[in-house]
């Protein structure tokens, strides 16, 4: 008998795609069970080409102001409970979950063994599924098409401030320094062009670009480009979905547990992780030097 499945993950980006076997998992189960999702509007881009899932609902952007806040978290919880009566739900993230202690979980397993523990069976392996719209394709493409073809590319995901990642300007400086004059193309994505960038084209004889395209678009700029950096954020979990090319080069740098090292195996063989600046340095000089 069909089912009608309501997964609530209200983001951010790493989160939600992580989320989205639960999804493929009761759509192989039977393909007539709904699959409903709640979320931010602003998240819909990575979930609305996505076979496995029938509707999107987007939550009132002004109640989530703080939404790791576990006292509005509860209220929108006991809310959603009432309103979906008929659905199994899930709440797939730890702010959401009502076994939440504050302390972090390192993989969305531990989740799902608290929120969905009629699970017995699972269909599929625990890896992220997206799909690009042509559009979407279309922009990554368009933007790659000024990138020197004569050189190798490296997608750089940047974010100044990672909490998941020591990753700052010394890594930076030390892969323009051991990549000075060698043919590489760095790709820096991300909304904003990072302050250093101007500062970087003027140092290193390397070819520099910045990405500011749709975030789901970098799944397709990953696929163009030879060797991914990344932080252990949205775009690291983005590039490991099953739309991505597996066996790209990864050096990605993190604090500890992420899902690159506990839930991700499908990538191992080309994936090397980076828990400090020295395995960096390393990790460099084996891949790309």
């Amino acid at each position: 008998m069909s089912e009608k499945i309501l997964i609530v993950n209200l983001g951010a980006f790493g989160d939600i795609i992580n989320s989205t076997p639960i999804a493929k998992h009761y759509k192989s189960a039977d393909s007539s069970n709904h699959i409903a999702w709640i979320t931010r509007k602003k998240y819909c881009e990575v979930l609305k080409n996505n076979a496995n899932i029938d509707e999107i609902i987007t939550i009132d952007e002004s109640r989530l102001a703080n939404y790791s806040n576990p006292h509005l978290t509860t209220l929108i919880a006991k809310s959603i409970n009432a309103k979906f009566k008929d659905h199994k739900i899930i709440f797939s993230a730890p702010y959401m979950s009502s076994k939440y202690d504050g302390t972090p979980r390192s993989t969305l397993l531990d989740i799902l063994k608290d929120e969905s523990s009629g699970v017995e069976n699972w269909l599929c392996d625990f890896i992220p599924n997206i799909s690009l719209s042509e559009e979407q394709k279309a922009e990554a493409n368009l933007f790659f098409e000024k990138v020197d073809k004569n050189s190798k590319s490296i997608l750089i995901e940047y974010e100044s401030y990672s909490a998941q990642s020591p990753f700052n300007f010394d890594y930076i400086k030390h892969l323009c320094s051991e990549l000075d004059g060698k043919n590489y193309n760095l790709i820096f994505t991300g909304l904003r062009e990072p302050a250093f960038y101007q500062k970087l084209s003027k140092d290193y004889n390397l070819n520099f670009y910045h990405y500011s395209g749709s975030f789901i678009s970098n799944a397709e700029l990953f696929n163009l480009s030879d060797v991914f950096v990344g932080v252990s954020s949205g775009i690291t979990c983005l590039t490991s979905s099953d739309y991505c090319d597996i066996n790209k080069t990864r050096i990605e740098i993190c604090n500890g547990a992420h899902w690159s090292t506990v839930a991700w195996k499908h990538n191992k063989e080309n994936k090397s992780i980076c828990y400090n600046f020295v395995d960096f340095v390393q990790t460099v000089k084996e891949k790309l030097s």
